[in-house]
């Protein structure tokens, strides 16, 4: 089943992730993206962190598992 999106915001409609595939993230911020427990999903991978403190930074690196961390997010891979 499809859930509908505002095409105005996604211009397409949301389909779910394919069995056995992971959808790979990053968090920008240690703020209210950090609050959310991304890596315990089964099929989410944190690939890569981004905060302007490096405090912060390795926080997120910590908490994620993960070692891509960027002190500008415009660096991070798309």
């Amino acid at each position: 089943m499809t859930v509908p999106f505002p095409r105005a915001l996604f211009g397409r409609r949301y389909r779910p992730l394919e069995a056995g595939k992971q959808l790979r993230i990053g968090v920008v911020g240690g703020g209210f993206g950090a609050a959310f427990p991304w890596q315990r999903h089964p099929n989410c991978k944190v690939t890569a962190v981004a905060d302007l403190r490096e405090d912060r930074r390795k926080s997120l690196e910590e908490r994620f598992e993960c070692s891509n961390a960027y002190a500008d997010f415009r660096a991070m891979p798309e």
